[in-house]
């Protein structure tokens, strides 16, 4: 067994992102989610899930708040009728499964970009989905999103 066994470090699948929404942008820590392959539905998007938390500073207070209250109370209308037209036209609802959470829904926004620095690479990549997540991705907090290993 010990030839097929490999120990890898948390510190080896945690990467640097930069996402960029209307002229501005964020940084996060990412996990390489090995488990992780969501993918936005109508498009075939690759999703990046992101704790709502990081895209704070990228969005309008206004669309901030209207998102954080559909967690809370989900109403469709409500998020589409009030959100901005801008990130309206950027809208995704994404639906998951996963454990403990068969019938989960992601609001996800289309950035601009997202750029990856993972291992001395950079990569700049479009037609992505930042997936939206009302909590918190790491309990010690070494990272705040969850990247799929297609994004590398």
């Amino acid at each position: 067994w010990p030839n097929f066994l490999k120990k890898v470090n948390k510190e080896d699948m945690i990467l640097d992102i930069q996402y960029a929404l209307n002229n501005k942008s964020g940084k996060a820590k990412a996990l390489l989610d090995t488990g992780h392959e969501l993918k936005e539905p109508i498009d075939g998007l690759l999703v990046v899930i992101i704790e709502l938390e990081k895209i704070k500073d990228i969005l309008e207070r206004k669309d901030f708040d209207i998102i954080k209250k559909f967690y809370i109370n989900p109403d469709y209308n409500c998020l589409v009728n009030n959100i901005s037209d801008e990130i309206k036209k950027r809208l995704r609802i994404i639906p998951y499964k996963s454990i403990g959470n068969m019938n989960g829904i992601l609001i996800g926004i289309k950035i601009d970009f997202l750029k990856i620095n993972f291992k001395g690479k950079t990569s700049i990549l479009e037609n992505v989905i930042l997936g939206l997540f009302e909590g918190t991705l790491s309990p010690d907090g070494s990272y705040r999103a969850l990247i799929n290993y297609d994004f590398i």
